[in-house]
């Protein structure tokens, strides 16, 4: 059995790999192993969002197979850690505390933080919608209960944090720096003991009490101040940094920007092609100059020392893990390491934001400059995009080479991405979240390691689904059969709190000729008038036209959304959602 390292890089989107500044590739390492090992070219993720897809990669199951992702992994009846666990593995996970339910963690052996908690993501993504309905004295006496479940979990999580925090657990060894000192610690432990005991007594009452209180809440102000991390030792330094030396690429790059003219007839052909056509010429001509011509850097580095989600960076979840993997590997155990960074979409674009280390940033700095050495005319993009995934493929090489040094055993070096990020793609789009444009789909998959042979024909198109299955294959030989796929069909319900049967559910088609997207409600036919873009990727590779007014023969793609449609409908719909959910959490 080999060692598993997996390796996801939040909103990494394949278009990263063909990135070229000048004539150098921005991620020669990624595309060497590329090139070595097994890549799967045509890769696509469930969903464009962070929660959805987690459930597919942690599965393998559809998205909204098990209710969605309102309770994360607690609906699923997979989970990877415990296959791997029954194998004989030993499980280790990097664990993001909001973005991850603690189910995440059956299985797990070992997990680490990457990231401080943080509640407001419970009150902006989950809460606020029951809040609403509250407001509006439409909500039902099973939502009540969901709330309850959704709040105990996140106070859980929040004070098993706190406590392992103030133990220096070695689970916190990639955040202590980040998180605020003993006194505040100890103080949000003893708010949150208070106010289960409260939630425990009359739930209810305290829900109600909380959406009237809201921003006004001893959570959330609490939350302010376990968030505020201290400022990051080299920031200044960094600054500086940037002011002498970046500063000047910084306005090279912008004049490179400024030059590629504006895609009059894409903007244009908004207006009339799009269904909101005035909302998305205004966004894409905000997102134009936002990120390819009036973003400076500088604004990145700033934002980062004032983040309130403190992420632990790439380097220090690396090096969190050393130890542990080194540990089961002397002693012949065979490990499966789960790691889920988020440089890339924060993104600390060029340097790791929390070390002490100025020879460290210096080299980062210099691998940057050294990139953008290489700038010409015929530069297109965003420079941020390229500083940011080479420095991601830098610090994947430098793990790389950690391993093959360190490690006495075989092992398997897997990247991909739970989803990509169509903002940093050229040319820009209406919005950056939640699009379905295909480059917020399209992933990378690339398993590497010694004496690996793949049956698979990797030019063919594949779901992140198959993901699960293929690496048990590579990792103890297990036989498998995968479907053979002539499109995929992703699906999600939408940001925010994922209440199927209350919002649109987004369905996206692609094969190797069209992408075709809908939104339908769980209630209603899908038919011709809930689609929403159509292109013809054989002609339109960087999807500027928009076909859905056209009178197009789209009556197969109708049929097979609509098919997956109805299953849904038939599990969830009337009133069998929140019982279903219930029902099945773990």
């Amino acid at each position: 059995m080999k060692n598993v390292i997996y390796l996801i890089l939040d909103a990494f989107c394949y278009k990263n790999l063909e990135l070229k500044i000048g004539e150098e590739e921005v991620t020669p390492f990624i595309n060497k192993i590329a090139s070595q090992g097994v890549s799967f070219r045509k890769m696509y993720s469930q969903a464009p969002y962070t929660e959805a897809s987690q459930v597919t990669l942690l599965s393998g199951e559809n998205c909204l197979d098990n209710g969605g992702y309102l309770f994360g992994n607690g609906n699923n009846r997979k989970a990877m850690f415990e296959e791997y666990k029954d194998k004989g593995y030993r499980t280790i996970f990097s664990y993001s505390p909001y973005v991850y339910s603690k189910e995440y963690l059956r299985g797990v052996d070992d997990f680490f933080y990457s990231r401080v908690f943080n509640i407001n993501p419970l009150l902006n993504y989950r809460l606020e919608h029951y809040r609403q309905l509250y407001r509006d004295k439409k909500i039902k006496e099973i939502e009540w209960k969901v709330c309850e479940i959704l709040l105990s979990e996140a106070l859980d999580t929040w004070k098993i944090q706190c406590e392992l925090a103030l133990r220096k657990d070695k689970s916190c060894s990639a955040i202590l720096k980040m998180l605020p000192n003993e006194n505040i610690i100890m103080e949000t432990i003893n708010i949150i003991t208070g106010e289960q005991e409260r939630i425990n007594r009359t739930s209810r009452q305290y829900i109600e009490n909380l959406f009237r209180l809201w921003d006004r809440h001893i959570l959330k102000e609490q939350n302010i101040k376990y968030l505020k991390h201290p400022p990051y030792p080299l920031h200044d330094y960094v600054m500086d940094t940037y002011n002498n030396v970046l500063k000047t690429y910084q306005r090279r790059c912008t004049i490179e920007a400024s030059k590629q003219h504006i895609d009059m007839n894409y903007l244009l052909g908004m207006l009339w092609r799009e269904l909101k056509g005035k909302e998305y010429f205004k966004g894409t001509l905000k997102n134009y100059v936002k990120h390819y011509i009036r973003k400076p850097i500088k604004d990145y580095l700033t934002d980062l020392d004032i983040n309130e989600n403190p992420e632990a960076s790439m380097q220090a979840v690396f090096d969190a893990v050393k130890s542990t993997i080194e540990k089961y590997d002397s002693r012949n155990i065979p490990f499966f390491l789960y790691l889920h960074t988020s440089d890339f979409h924060l993104p600390s674009v060029f340097h790791t934001v929390e070390t002490k280390e100025s020879s460290l940033v210096d080299e980062e700095f210099k691998d940057a400059i050294d990139l953008m050495d290489k700038l010409n005319g015929n530069y297109s993009g965003n420079i941020l995009t390229a500083l940011s995934a080479r420095f991601c493929d830098s610090k994947l090489e430098n793990f790389y080479n950690y391993l093959k040094h360190h490690l006495k055993n075989d092992f398997l070096f897997i990247i991909t991405a739970d989803h990509g990020f169509p903002c940093y793609d050229n040319p820009p789009r209406p919005m950056i979240y939640n699009q379905t444009y295909t480059e917020a789909f399209h992933i990378p998959f690339i398993i590497y390691g010694n004496r690996i042979e793949s049956s698979f024909d990797e030019n063919a198109i594949w779901s992140n689904m198959d993901a699960v299955e293929m690496l048990k294959k590579f990792a103890y030989g297990k036989e498998i059969k995968l479907p053979e796929r002539n499109y995929v069909l992703c699906e999600y319900a939408g940001p925010g709190c994922p209440i199927l049967d209350a919002k649109p559910i987004w369905y996206t088609l692609i094969d190797h000729n069209f992408r075709v997207s809908a939104e339908c409600m769980l209630d209603e036919k899908l038919e011709k008038s809930k689609l929403k873009d159509i292109y013809n990727l054989q002609i339109d590779t960087d999807e500027k036209r928009n076909l859905v007014k056209k009178s197009l023969d789209v009556e197969r793609y109708i049929n097979i959304i609509n098919k997956r449609h109805e299953e849904i409908s038939e599990k969830f719909g009337r009133d069998k959602f929140y019982a279903y959910l219930l029902r099945t959490l773990k």
